[in-house]
């Protein structure tokens, strides 16, 4: 019988009881008991865990902490009342924070102390393997696993092998070890993949197939070819088959190889195709036949086209330039067409795109075009709203740009923007400059101010001056300070800032300051729930016009829409406008009154004598345009006798008359000039507003019809007012069916005021219109954000004034257009404005938006705005539903805000359905989900739980915590 150690309570254990012990207790019913053993204390801290480690059984204390942790999670579960609950949480929370504190040492570690610790033999290799697979990242373990299978002897090699494959980042970790095994031990990984199922054995193949020898390749990909799921299939053929002889690719396609899924077909088929014989790439190019049309469908078809013979290339040529002409997205379709050689169809395409949005395309396809098509590539470059994308689309062009197009692509490089990206296209055209441009581009370089910036553009145009350039005066001032420049250290400090922040977005202004939130605080609208509707689309307008940066994009759309042919081929303007421009007179008396006094009312009268303002009255009825905007005409109209009222009342009318929707837009003249919102105030206090309304009625411009009649609804009798409010909604649906371009640019803000006026079905009709704006895209409407935005902001409004029966679709509507949005900014502001006013039947569509959030914090601040405004609306069952959505959101205790926007919101839930959260099942539940936290993080989550685990077992529950993380670390310190 062995000697006891009384100093030690586990020196009576002989091996088989260390390794099984806790397995008998468990079995026995003698729960109490594993707790109290893995409890027990040794001289360095926990001493089960100590002994474990004495007898290389690391892999058996992470087993018996699994069984101790889901025996805690039963008794949790079976907890008769809260005390009993309390002891509970206090073994799950300690044995979450070893868990955790485990993958922490790991992580410590390094694959050369694993190294040192096997060959002095204080770690064998179980261990090592045990402390491999507890780190966190996942290359961290595949560079241990690598180090374990380069040291290992076969049975260790083996084991270490079986851990790859059960590994979760198993790609990864296999890739790493196939690097550090002999060639005739590499066939051991896919053998032992087998009994793993098909995904397995796929990546087993492709992490050795690099380095397999050539006499093993073909037996396996024969048993690659017999793989069922496609997924599976795609990746090992593609993995093995250049590697096989040429005739095994060829079987692969002949034998029925390629798949139905078209991913992996064009995947393998990107493998395969430089090899293939005439016949097998005959047979390809029949089977992509078979897939959708699209860019990656060309390219592929271009390798395969290579191999079909010359006689019979032209026919398939053809067909698939006809396919790539049905490519559905045109970003795709272009590059599909420059694939194949159609370059001039391709730009054909790029001009259809939004200019927005077009940059992107022509930089992919520049590579493929001919130098003939130059000129066409750089006019669509020089249509692109923001300089930094014109600068990158023009660099992918340089190199077709000739002697031809030069002068167009220097004209672009003025107007490039930073600096950086100028000097960077003129470095790139200087080899090809011609003499009768070398002039131009030397001023452009010379004109870059900062030295360094300026010296890499000069050091590529330097070479080709004469020393008539070098004896201009600018030169002489300029080039000495740039000819020292270290140009390769300045590319490559341009380089390395490209590569550490993140790309520039297409518009020029800098990011949205609203909402500021740091990154761990929890996002909180300000204001809170004070603001009410119309203050919250307000707040929801500007957020979006910060957003949206001055509406650049919107502008430039606009500017090209308006200088667009109409369907007749004239050009948007009409013979008032022209009328207007040679009247330099009454612009400068409008222009010197908004210096003067700035734009006023008709009830603010700038202070003049009668004398004067009868004056100012008599020169414009002289001119015959008489302002009615003008406080000083609006004055002398009180004065003058009735004839001389009527007379300047009409000349005034014609005049506002005059003006189309799209008028005067970006003039700033034209935006100062009258309209018929204008005169409306001033007919209505000289008694004559059923003239005004008769003369709206009468604009051609249906936007501008909708104002005029919009601006009357004030001062007409409460029967006349829903009438003419329904007129001007109509109106806006007219508009909105043409696409006026004012209408956009205006964000429909007519809506505010009819909105409240007009009956349900009204509302309803102009809803359908948004919702048919919401699906349309191409050159008639403005690109994406900057429509979809006022979309929201006119289906807010509608929600606002709607009745109880449709307001739930109006919500909807607006937020089922907000996950259009690419902003996160416009998406997070359009769920500030709508959460708090959200009836039952929009919730869904809510949570819907705040799961395209990107941060966890911000999808937890969304979900619990929307559980907290389900329980006011009555609908408590949706609340915990939200509740528990922000329970599994991932990695909850790497982030103590999201956990802290979780116990905060505690309340909505039943005891119950909160237990059901904490742990729903032995093995789940929220500890579970997040255990390789460090204790650290884990405990500051667990503080903003703190209102959970009282809801759960009183106060004593949050005491719990700081003793589990007390006794974790003293054992670990």
């Amino acid at each position: 019988m062995p000697r006891r150690d009384a100093s030690d309570p586990f020196a009576a254990l002989t091996p088989y009881e260390v390794r099984h012990l806790i397995e008998h207790l468990v079995r026995a019913g003698r729960r109490e008991a594993v707790h109290r053993l893995l409890a027990m204390e040794g001289p360095q801290g926990s001493g089960w865990y100590d002994l474990k480690q004495r007898t290389g059984d690391d892999r058996g204390y992470e087993r018996d902490l699994a069984v101790a942790w889901q025996l805690a999670d039963a008794q949790f579960r079976e907890a008769p009342d809260s005390s009993k609950r309390t002891i509970a949480i206090g073994l799950q929370l300690r044995y979450a924070m070893i868990t955790g504190l485990l993958g922490r040492v790991s992580d410590r570690l390094t694959p050369g102390d694993l190294r040192e610790r096997l060959a002095s033999g204080e770690w064998s290799m179980s261990r090592a393997r045990a402390t491999a697979a507890r780190a966190s990242d996942a290359t961290v373990r595949a560079r241990m696993f690598a180090e374990l299978a380069g040291v290992g002897e076969d049975g260790d090699v083996r084991e270490v092998i079986a851990d790859a494959l059960s590994d979760p980042s198993r790609p990864v970790i296999l890739a790493a070890v196939s690097q550090r095994l002999a060639p005739e031990t590499l066939p051991a990984v896919p053998e032992a993949a087998r009994a793993l199922g098909e995904e397995a054995l796929a990546d087993a193949l492709v992490a050795v197939a690099p380095r397999m020898p050539a006499t093993d390749v073909e037996p396996w990909l024969r048993e690659a070819m017999r793989l069922k799921r496609h997924d599976a299939l795609a990746r090992a053929l593609v993995a093995l088959a250049p590697r096989a002889p040429a005739a095994s690719a060829d079987d692969v396609v002949l034998e029925g190889g390629l798949l139905d899924d078209e991913q992996a077909a064009l995947g393998l088929l990107e493998a395969l195709a430089p090899g293939l014989s005439p016949v097998a790439a005959e047979r390809a190019l029949e089977a992509i036949r078979r897939l959708p049309p699209s860019a990656r469908r060309a390219s592929v078809a271009v390798v395969l086209l290579e191999a079909v013979p010359p006689d019979r290339r032209g026919g398939a040529l053809e067909a698939e330039r006809r396919a790539a002409g049905r490519t559905r997205a045109r970003d795709q379709r272009a590059a599909a067409l420059a694939e194949l050689g159609a370059g001039a169809q391709a730009l054909e395409v790029a001009a259809e795109i939004h200019p927005a949005e077009r940059g992107a395309t022509i930089t992919a396809i520049a590579p493929r075009l001919a130098a003939a098509l130059a000129p066409k590539a750089i006019q669509l470059v020089s249509e692109l709203p923001s300089p930094t994308v014109r600068g990158e689309a023009l660099l992918a062009l340089t190199p077709i740009v000739d002697a031809s197009s030069m002068l167009a692509a220097l004209k672009v490089v003025e107007g490039v923007r930073p600096a950086s990206a100028r000097a960077r296209a003129l470095a790139a055209l200087a080899p090809r400059l011609p003499e009768t441009r070398l002039a131009r581009a030397l001023r452009l370089t010379l004109d870059i101010r900062d030295v360094e910036t300026r010296g890499v553009a000069l050091a590529a145009i330097e070479p080709r001056l004469t020393d008539r350039h070098r004896a201009t005066p600018k030169y002489r001032r300029r080039a000495p300070g740039a000819t020292g420049v270290d140009v390769d250290a300045v590319l490559r400090g341009w380089s390395e800032a490209a590569s550490t922040s993140p790309a520039p977005p297409v518009r020029e202004a800098p990011p949205p300051v609203a909402p500021a939130v740091a990154d761990d605080q929890e996002y909180v609208p300000e204001d809170g729930d004070r603001l009410d509707g119309q203050a919250r689309r307000r707040r929801l307008i500007e957020r979006v016009r910060t957003e949206q940066a001055d509406y650049e994009a919107l502008r430039a759309w606009l500017v090209k829409a308006l200088s667009s042919p109409d369907r007749d081929g004239s050009l948007r303007r009409n013979d008032a406008r022209d009328a207007w421009a040679l009247s330099e007179r009454l612009a400068a008396s409008v222009r010197e009154r908004h210096q003067a006094t700035g734009p006023s009312s008709h009830g603010t009268r700038r202070t003049a004598s009668e004398a004067t303002v009868r004056r100012r009255l008599r020169e414009q009825l002289t001119a015959r345009l008489v302002d009615l905007s003008d406080p000083r005409v609006q004055a002398a109209l009180d004065v003058v006798d009735p004839i001389t009222l009527r007379t300047a009342l009409h000349l005034g009318l014609e005049l506002a008359e005059h003006r189309e929707d799209d008028d005067g837009l970006f003039d700033e003249r034209y935006t100062e000039t009258p309209t018929m919102v204008d005169v409306v105030p001033v007919f209505a206090h000289h008694g004559r507003l059923r003239e005004v309304v008769d003369a709206a009625r009468d604009l051609t411009g249906p936007y501008r019809r909708a104002e005029a009649l919009t601006a009357a609804l004030p001062y007409l009798a409460t029967p006349d007012r829903g009438e003419v409010a329904a007129e001007a909604l109509a109106s806006v649906i007219t508009a909105c069916r043409d696409l006026s371009p004012r209408m956009w640019w205006r964000r429909l803000d007519v809506l505010e005021a009819l909105a409240p006026v007009v009956d349900d079905h009204e509302l309803e009709a102009m809803a359908a219109e948004l919702r048919r704006l919401a699906r349309q895209s191409g050159p008639s409407v403005p690109p994406g954000d900057s429509r979809l935005a006022i979309l929201i902001e006119a289906q807010l409004l509608l929600m606002l004034h709607a009745g109880p029966r449709t307001a739930g679709r109006h919500a909807v509507d607006g937020l089922r257009t907000a996950l259009r949005v690419r902003s996160e900014a416009v998406r997070e502001a359009v769920l500030d404005a709508f959460t708090p006013l959200l009836p039952t039947t929009a919730l869904d569509a809510g949570a819907a938006l705040a799961r395209r959030l990107g941060s966890g914090r911000r999808q937890a601040s969304a979900l619990a705005a929307l559980a907290r405004r389900a329980a006011e609306i009555g609908a408590a069952a949706k609340g915990s539903e939200l509740i528990e959505e922000i329970a599994r959101l991932p990695d909850l205790f790497a982030d103590p805000t999201t956990a802290a926007v979780l116990g905060r919101h505690a309340t909505l839930l039943t005891p119950t359905a909160l237990a059901a959260i904490w742990c729903p099942a032995p093995g789940e539940g929220l500890l579970h989900g997040g255990p390789r936290a460090p204790r650290d993080e884990m405990v500051r989550a667990l503080d903003g739980l703190a209102p959970a685990l009282a809801l759960l077992g009183g106060p004593e529950a949050i005491l719990a915590v700081g003793d589990a993380s007390g006794v974790v670390a003293r054992w670990w310190p």
